[in-house]
C-alpha cells in the first residue's frame, strides 16, 4: 500500500472516530503520518484543547485503535496548530 493509500485510510479511521470528540464539544483532524517514524500527527479543536483528558483519550482510545488496523502506527502526536486555535 502507498504512503498516501494508507494516509487515506487512516485519516478515514480518525472520521470515524470524530462522533466521539463531538460528544464533548470538540473536534480531531488528521494532519499528515509519516511513515518513517510512524507518527500520526492530528489537530485537536474545541472543547478538547486544553483538555487534562486529552493525553490519555489520544493515547488510550485513538491511537490503540489506530494500532489494531495499521501496524505501521507507532505514536500519535498534536500539531502545532492545536495550541494555537480554540475554536
Amino acid at each position: 500500500m502507498s504512503t498516501n493509500q494508507l494516509s487515506t485510510k487512516i485519516e478515514s479511521a480518525i472520521d470515524e472516530l470524530k462522533p466521539q470528540f463531538h460528544q464533548d464539544k470538540g473536534d480531531i483532524t488528521f494532519k499528515k503520518f509519516d511513515p518513517k517514524t510512524g507518527i500520526i500527527e492530528v489537530i485537536l479543536s474545541g472543547a478538547c484543547v486544553g483538555c487534562p483528558a486529552t493525553t490519555m483519550h489520544l493515547q488510550e482510545g485513538v491511537l490503540k485503535t489506530l494500532q489494531r488496523e495499521f501496524r505501521e502506527v507507532k505514536h500519535i502526536a498534536l500539531a502545532p496548530e492545536t495550541f494555537i486555535s480554540r475554536g
